[in-house]
């Protein structure tokens, strides 16, 4: 039974049981020519994809409902070619400049605009359409499929759940979702989860015994030890130097020599944010988005983080504090359009509700018997296994309660960003975020996605299979 997450929040239980996401149909190649994609205006719509040379293009023309198949040859950024209609052809010439494509043929001329940001690539050269597929994030403990995701059809997932000795977040996500024929890749990472004033406390515990006792208490916990699951580490609120001091050479050494070339507070999600932990009192939260640039066997990169950033008192003077992140890349001057594709696999996962139950119970195992609940794997496995297919109501429910909050955040990432649209899946009736600039989005009953913009193409009599069209949510 597979029910729908953020793939970025695989859940988040009524009991503080969560999971973050480390570090595929191409989306945009490394060198794209000019006139590959798609260009519209209120009349005319021109979809090309280039052949193998790079120069030559074929695709179709569409005005109104009926649509022409064109063959093309580019110079530069002017494009010559034909479009046949009724056994005639049709002579055209397109100049592109920027985002806009002067389309002339006879004495008639159409101004294009480039296809919005955020769409999966062009189909390639004769395809109809393009196609996202459905793929399992595997929990590699256990050897069991913990969600699935969507992603281009040619892209790859690596990595998957992971588990660690800590009993408020047992799990996490390490991995990449990514693009083997290009450079787009989106990064998971484990949480960073400290603790300050550890040594304090146990200092303070110490007092009536002397100074020595004092010291020596405190110095049983010394930076980088273990408390309760967290790291003991001096509290640092500044997410830009946490990325750099901890994140980056644990799981990011190859950005070692990456300049930061843009940094941007977000007030708004780091609200949303708090509001979805239930605004504790006296926790605080930063949201902060920070981009890298680099170069990648000699193409030149760029590669956001999204951190978000939290401290929260537990008992005085101890505070659990720490840091979510991921990384999205693409090549310079391509990343803010590849931004909506990211967002769109990002709110694609789908949680398997029998694994999360058989989670929640492990977690409740070790509150019951401590950390060594996690130590044997083959223990572990067979444990989730044996999980009853019934899942408790009270479970899904408060799974969904803890959704609603985390999809506010996504919300707000969806609204920063733009270039997606929201579907309705036909088979949960949920809301479905897919990359923005197709007319039509169709679903199989395996959670595959087909986006195209031929009215004529229809997946279900193509492949002979239960394809539905997915309505556009309100």
């Amino acid at each position: 039974m597979l029910q729908r997450t953020n793939l970025a929040r695989l859940f988040l239980s009524v009991i503080a049981c969560s999971v973050v996401l480390a570090p595929a149909a191409v989306l945009q190649a490394q060198s794209t020519p000019a006139f590959s994609g798609e260009f519209t205006s209120e009349k005319l719509r021109l979809t090309l994809a280039p052949a193998a040379d790079g120069q030559s293009f074929s695709g179709t023309v569409t005005l109104g409902s009926k649509s022409f198949p064109v063959t093309a040859k580019a110079n530069g950024n002017t494009l010559t070619g034909t479009f046949t209609s009724g056994g005639e052809s049709f002579a055209f010439t397109a100049t592109r400049n920027g985002d806009v494509v002067t389309f002339l043929t006879g004495r008639t001329t159409y101004t294009l605009s480039a296809a919005p940001a955020g769409r999966v690539a062009a189909p390639a050269a004769g395809a109809r359409y393009v196609r996202m597929t459905r793929v399992n994030v595997p929990d590699l403990l256990c050897k069991q499929t913990a969600s699935t995701v969507l992603i281009p059809s040619d892209w790859k997932l690596e990595g998957g759940i992971i588990w660690r000795q800590n009993v408020a977040y047992p799990t996490a996500v390490h991995g990449r979702i990514f693009n083997p024929k290009g450079t787009e890749q989106m990064g998971f990472y484990p949480s960073l989860l400290f603790n300050d004033g550890v040594r304090e406390s146990a200092a303070n515990n110490a007092r009536i015994a002397g100074p020595e006792a004092m010291a020596a208490a405190a110095a049983g916990f010394p930076e980088g030890s273990m408390y309760m699951g967290n790291e003991v580490r001096r509290l640092n609120a500044d997410p830009v130097a946490v990325l750099k001091e901890f994140a980056l050479p644990r799981y990011r050494k190859d950005l070692a020599q990456a300049r930061i070339i843009d940094v941007v507070n977000q007030p708004e999600l780091a609200k949303l944010k708090f509001e979805a932990l239930g605004s504790p009192q006296g926790a605080e939260v930063k949201a902060v988005r920070v981009r890298f640039a680099y170069d990648l066997n000699g193409v030149a990169m760029e590669e956001d983080f999204l951190c978000f950033w939290g401290s929260m008192p537990i008992l005085p003077p101890i505070v659990s504090w720490g840091m979510e992140f991921q990384s999205f890349r693409a090549e310079k001057g391509k990343l803010d359009a590849t931004m909506p594709l990211f967002q769109a696999i990002n709110r694609s996962g789908k949680v398997d509700m029998k694994w999360f139950a058989g989670v929640l119970d492990v977690q409740a195992q070790m509150h019951r018997d401590g950390m060594q609940a996690i130590a044997d794997a083959g223990r572990l496995s067979k444990y989730i296994a044996a999980r009853s297919d019934e899942v408790n109501k009270m479970i899904t429910e408060g799974y969904w309660k803890a959704q609603q909050s985390n999809d506010r955040i996504y919300d707000g990432i969806s609204q920063s960003i733009r270039g997606t649209q929201r579907f309705t899946d036909p088979y949960d009736q949920r809301p479905i975020e897919l990359p923005g600039g197709y007319d039509h989005a169709y679903m199989s009953p395996r959670g595959e996605v087909i986006l195209t913009n031929d009215p004529l193409f229809n997946p279900g009599v193509e492949f002979k299979e239960d394809w539905k069209e997915l309505p556009k949510a309100r």
